[in-house]
């Protein structure tokens, strides 16, 4: 599993952020309201998250904005993530992207300077203080994320080549066999995520004592799908040992 410098984490986050802008960019209003894959959040809500936690981590106060009672937000962290976005609904989309156009550069520029000093700052993030190593991977792969989210929504394929979409996939990949197998406590067997594209890769997950096995195999996109909990896998991904595949299933979402 490839590893990555502060600046080339830094180039992936710029890359996503771009990227995302430029989508936007091409979308009408009508389609910022299209719903997505995460409960209560239309394409426009998806940017208004990404550029509003941006800027909190990036050291603007959060929103002062009462919440109205929500069915999909649940929790502390719920709550603090719904702010962003719930200020920025009664704007047009156009205006979300143009905050989104307005801070990337910005937000770049402050996290070069952190990194050139040649050390390893501890940055605040939304779930404490972390290395800049360690958050920036958490920051990408999270923004990455919410921009498939809008190109499903969209109806456009997954985007799976440039260095955003590999540092993603290395979350992915270092996060699952930490996560899973306390998730999955009980449970007996070895689990193999099976990369098809753009970048082959196979990892195998140990389960409790070991023992069948299941594979999850697609691209980069089905794979990291799955593990955000977008979609259940269906046969067409996840095969291999009935009992364990069912068992499995409703496991693999580690993402809220």
């Amino acid at each position: 599993m490839p590893t990555h410098s502060n600046d080339e984490l830094i180039e992936a986050l710029d890359e996503v952020l771009a990227t995302t802008e430029s989508v936007a960019r091409t979308l009408t209003e009508a389609d910022g309201e299209r719903p997505t894959d995460c409960p209560g959040w239309s394409v426009k809500d998806q940017v208004a998250h990404m550029v509003g936690l941006e800027q909190i981590i990036g050291g603007a106060p959060p929103p002062t904005v009462e919440l109205p009672e929500l069915s999909h937000v649940h929790g502390d962290v719920g709550r603090f993530m719904e702010l962003s976005v719930h200020v920025r609904r009664g704007l047009p989309l156009v205006a979300v992207v143009d905050e989104l156009a307005g801070m990337r550069p910005r937000r770049v520029a402050d996290l070069r300077a952190l990194a050139a000093g040649g050390a390893d700052p501890a940055v605040p993030g939304p779930f404490g203080e972390r290395p800049l190593s360690a958050a920036l991977p958490m920051r990408v792969f999270d923004l990455w994320a919410h921009e498939q989210d809008i190109r499903r929504a969209m109806g456009m394929e997954p985007r799976i080549d440039g260095i955003s979409s590999a540092v993603s996939l290395g979350r992915v990949l270092a996060m699952w066999p930490w996560a899973l197998p306390p998730a999955a406590e009980g449970i007996d067997g070895e689990l193999v995520v099976e990369v098809t594209a753009p970048e082959p890769s196979t990892t195998t997950i140990t389960l409790g004592a070991g023992g069948p096995t299941a594979t999850l195999r697609g691209d980069l996109g089905d794979v990291t799908r799955v593990f955000c909990g977008r979609v259940v896998p269906g046969d067409d991904l996840l095969t291999g040992d009935p009992a364990l595949v069912a068992a499995l299933r409703p496991k693999l979402g580690m993402t809220p």
